[in-house]
Parts: C-alpha cells; sequence; structure tokens
C-alpha cells in the first residue's frame, strides 16, 4: 500500500514539472503587439491598391487570432470589424488575413433603405512597436450605391450629353442594382433601369419602359458614374421619320365670291362651322392656309421625328417676307420660291424638343433650360429660378411674374395696359398653356393621300377663343369692354404695351370672326402639313 503511495505521489510530481517546463516555453510575444487604436503615424494603410485615411483599432486575442476594426475607411461603412488569423514570422512580426460580408446597406445622405452586398477582405502585418501595414480589399454595389448629379454624372442620350440631371443608383441585393433616372425618356417623369449587376465597375442592360425601349451601359470609376442610353420610342404610328413641308397650291373652293385661295400648303387647317351662312369656315381656313404656307417655307425646310424621341429640324434664321396683302389675293407657287431662301440652311441640334406617344398622340415636349441654354449660353443659368418658379406656380402668381418682367423694360402707362390686359387671361388658359409646357402638347396624326397632318384640335383652343367677363378693358370707341377672349387679351395686350409689331395687332380683327363663330365651330384643326421623306 504505502509503495502504491508513492508511486503515485511520483506521477503526480512529474506532470506537475512537465507543465510548469511548458509554461516556461510557451511564445507570448503577441501580447506584446499593439492593443487599441494604431496610431496613424505608423500605418501604411492602402484600400483596393490605393492609400487611404481612416482609423484603425487591432486587438489580438491569442497567438492566433486578432480583430481588425476599419474606422470610416470605406466610404458608407463608418466601423467594419473583421476577424483575422494571425501568424508568427520570422522577423518577430505577425501576419494576419480575414474576410468578412457584409449585408447592410452604406449610409449616405442622399440613399437610406437597405439592402445591398459588400466584401472586404484585409490583409497586413502588425509590429511590436506599434507598426502596421495594411491591405484593404472591397467590393460589392455597396461601393457604388449613392446619388449622382454634376461632375459625379456622365450621362449621354445617343450622342448627347445631357447635363443637369441627376441619376440614384441603388440595390435591392448584391445582384440586383437599379438606376433611377429623372425627367430623361421622354413624357417620363422617372424612369428606374432595373435588375443589373455590376462586375469591376461595369454593367449594362436593358429594360421597356412606359414609352420606351432603353438599351443601356455604364461604368464606375474614380467616384463617376458614367451612363450611356440607347434609346427607341414606342411608334406604333411608324411617325419617326423625317418630313418636308406639303406642296403649296392654289385654286376655287367651289363657295360663291371666294376666288382663288391657298388649298394646301405647309400648313394644315381645317376650319368647320355649323349654319356657316357666309363661309365663315372656308374661307378664314383658306386665310390661315395662304399665311402659313407663305411664312412656313421661308424659316422651315423638315422636321425629323427621331426613333429616340429627338425632334429635330431644318431651319432658317434669316428674315422673313410677308405681304398682308397676299392673305387676299394669295402669291403663286413660282413666286413662292423666290422668297424661299437657296443657302444658309441650319441643322437644330438635339435635346431641344422631344417626342412621345401616349393615348394614340404625339406629344411634343420642348426642353426649356436647354433652349435657353442655346439662346443665353452661360446666361441661362441666372433666369432657372425665375423658370422654375414659372413653371411650379399657380395661375394668379404666373400672371404677376409675367406682368412684372414684362412691364419692367416699359413706361409705366404702358406696363399698366399690359397688366390690365394680362390680369384677365382666365386661368384655365394659363393652366393648360402651363400643363402643354410641362407635359408636352397633345398632337393628333392624320394620314391623307401622302400627307402627314399633325395638329392640334379645337378641344386645344377652347380656353383661348371663348369669352368670358372682363373688367378694365376700353374698345376702340373708348367704351367699356364686357367680355373677351384669351386670345385677343393676349394680343391685344402685348400689341398695345409696344412689344408687338402693329401689324400683328392687326391680326386680331382676323381672329374676333373665329370668335364670334366659335359657338358654332364643329373642327378648328391647326397644325403643319408635311410629306414623309
Amino acid at each position: 500500500m504505502k509503495k502504491n503511495l508513492f508511486y503515485l505521489f511520483a506521477l503526480i510530481c512529474s506532470v506537475s514539472l512537465f507543465t510548469a517546463c511548458s509554461d516556461d516555453d510557451e511564445d507570448n510575444s503577441w501580447k506584446e503587439l499593439p492593443q487599441g487604436e494604431l496610431t496613424a503615424d505608423k500605418i501604411d494603410l492602402k484600400l483596393n491598391g490605393t492609400n487611404a485615411t481612416g482609423n484603425v483599432s487591432f486587438i489580438a486575442t491569442s497567438s492566433q487570432a486578432a480583430q481588425v476594426t476599419l474606422k470610416n475607411v470605406i466610404d458608407g461603412y463608418s466601423d467594419v470589424a473583421v476577424d483575422v488569423a494571425l501568424e508568427k514570422q520570422a522577423d518577430g512580426s505577425y501576419s494576419f488575413t480575414g474576410t468578412k460580408d457584409i449585408a447592410t446597406k452604406p449610409v449616405t445622405k442622399a440613399v437610406n433603405t437597405p439592402a445591398p452586398f459588400l466584401k472586404v477582405a484585409i490583409s497586413g502585418s502588425v509590429y511590436s512597436d506599434g507598426k502596421a501595414t495594411m491591405n484593404v480589399t472591397a467590393s460589392g454595389i455597396g461601393l457604388y450605391i449613392g446619388t449622382y448629379s454634376g461632375e459625379t454624372l456622365m450621362l449621354k442620350y445617343g450622342d448627347v450629353v445631357l447635363a443637369g440631371k441627376v441619376a440614384v443608383l441603388d440595390a435591392t441585393d448584391g445582384d440586383n442594382a437599379s438606376i433611377l433616372l429623372t425627367n430623361v425618356i421622354p413624357g417620363e417623369n422617372e424612369t428606374t433601369l432595373t435588375g443589373f449587376q455590376i462586375s469591376n465597375g461595369a454593367f449594362s442592360g436593358n429594360v421597356k419602359t412606359t414609352y420606351a425601349t432603353v438599351e443601356y451601359s455604364g461604368s464606375h470609376k474614380d467616384k463617376v458614374l458614367s451612363l450611356n442610353l440607347n434609346v427607341k420610342m414606342n411608334d406604333s404610328g411608324s411617325w419617326a421619320k423625317t418630313y418636308g413641308l406639303g406642296e403649296y397650291k392654289k385654286g376655287s373652293l367651289g363657295v360663291e365670291g371666294s376666288g382663288e385661295v391657298v388649298l394646301s400648303g405647309a400648313g394644315y387647317v381645317n376650319f368647320v362651322v355649323t349654319d356657316d351662312d357666309y363661309n365663315v369656315g372656308p374661307t378664314y381656313g383658306a386665310l390661315f392656309r395662304g399665311a402659313l404656307g407663305m411664312l412656313l417655307p421661308q424659316v422651315l425646310q423638315s422636321v425629323t421625328l427621331g426613333e429616340d424621341g429627338n425632334i429635330t429640324a431644318s431651319y432658317h434664321s434669316g428674315p422673313v417676307q410677308f405681304d398682308a396683302n397676299s392673305l387676299f389675293t394669295p402669291i403663286s407657287a413660282d413666286e413662292l420660291q423666290k422668297i424661299i431662301p437657296t443657302d444658309g440652311w441650319l441643322a437644330s441640334p438635339k435635346d431641344l424638343a422631344y417626342w412621345f406617344e401616349k393615348d394614340g398622340k404625339l406629344y411634343a415636349k420642348l426642353n426649356i433650360p436647354s433652349i435657353l441654354s442655346q439662346v443665353m449660353g452661360s446666361d441661362a443659368s441666372s433666369i432657372a429660378p425665375i423658370l422654375n418658379q414659372i413653371l411650379q406656380g399657380s395661375p394668379e402668381d404666373i400672371k404677376a411674374l409675367l406682368v412684372g418682367l414684362l412691364g419692367s423694360a416699359l413706361p409705366e402707362e404702358q406696363a399698366g395696359i399690359l397688366a390690365t390686359y394680362m390680369t384677365n387671361i382666365s386661368n384655365e388658359t394659363i393652366s393648360q398653356l402651363l400643363s402643354w409646357v410641362n407635359e408636352g402638347f397633345p398632337l393628333n396624326v392624320k394620314n391623307e393621300s401622302g400627307h402627314t397632318y399633325i395638329y392640334l384640335d379645337k378641344s386645344a383652343f377652347d380656353a383661348l377663343f371663348t369669352s368670358h367677363p372682363v373688367t378694365g378693358i376700353m374698345g376702340m370707341w373708348g367704351n367699356p369692354v364686357e367680355e373677351d377672349y384669351d386670345l385677343s387679351l393676349l394680343v391685344g395686350g402685348l400689341s398695345k404695351a409696344g412689344l408687338l409689331p402693329a401689324e400683328v395687332g392687326m391680326a386680331s380683327l382676323l381672329l374676333n370672326m373665329i370668335n364670334q363663330s366659335w359657338a358654332n365651330t364643329t373642327y378648328f384643326d391647326l397644325g403643319l402639313d408635311l410629306l414623309a421623306k
């Protein structure tokens, strides 16, 4: 028994001795590694191969493991903690490697919704004196999510660079990115390019939107989003083509006393009045065709509705010849040819006007900011706030603003006349004109005998030609006018304020005949008579 106890005591002593020897031999040099935040002057920090800024915290938990925390190193991610494996090197340093998958969206000022994907890989070395080298690799959609505009967005529509646009890049997960565009595709306030992946900063795809099919490609580099759009508009009517002006022809209307009139030309006019004992519709329709047939060929050679939605034209900016007598004694086709310019025709740039098909109509929308930039150059930016105020204002505010703008350069008496006329224009007319500017002109298209007629119909002119009560307007003989119509108020006010030539003011005499017949007017179609090339 005593002998067994002796053996047990000897075994316990040998184990204790072995354990003590092991403790003395264990390498605890990892405990000398810096703990906590590493000082910036000792860190060589790179993100995707480029020198990076931010703070780094290092905490070793054993000779084989540590945690590295990146603070404000990757845009949108203020804190990224990565568990790393440690391995001691011959020079006494410890190398480390680790990866982490992050499934939260970066925090940005522009986008705060959840869901993209970011992969972070980290490697480097750390020394007991606090020095460290560190390489961080970050990849995934999380690097690209954000709002792009100004210098951070390069947006091309076909071969035209669009300025002043905004693109918001977002994602639902690492494989499904999207880009939201505002007022880029004709007729669409918002367009979303959906469901694409970004690989090495590049992406591409195609999408069918409300009014078009869009092929797109792009890339992200140096915090700049480049996006190229190839747009093809929906075109069930086969409207996308180049058109010349309708042929100028004279002849008889077949009504008593009408004489020889303009039957067709560059302008399309269809004026029909019921119970028309005085042939007002045919006669005045011929007068308008004569005026448009003489004026338009001097300034317009062709119109192109591009497949991409652009409206362009061949135009002339020189002086126009017009004799009021030609309204009643129209010139011949040969005489018209003599006053049409033979050279100096210009091609209008893209991005000034667009078209799209909606509810069977062709909508034409002007790009007002782009037009102002073409006309005014850099000065256009100074009136951008005023323009936005007009486009977003109420009818009363718009009339007051226009009176102030137009009247500011006029003598007091003329400014007062203009204000009286302008404030009498109905809110309905202002609202309609505003909707045309913001949403597009709703044009009808009709094809007959090789001609394409693009025009506004009677409903578009109702507010302009319908009489309503007015105040403060004096008639020709000094008597107060009790009612008037908006087109007369507009032309009369601008003419009496000296902002229109006197001849234009005389046009109100012709307009009055239309107004007087308006209640019995069945058709009043006014637009262009075109021939497809």
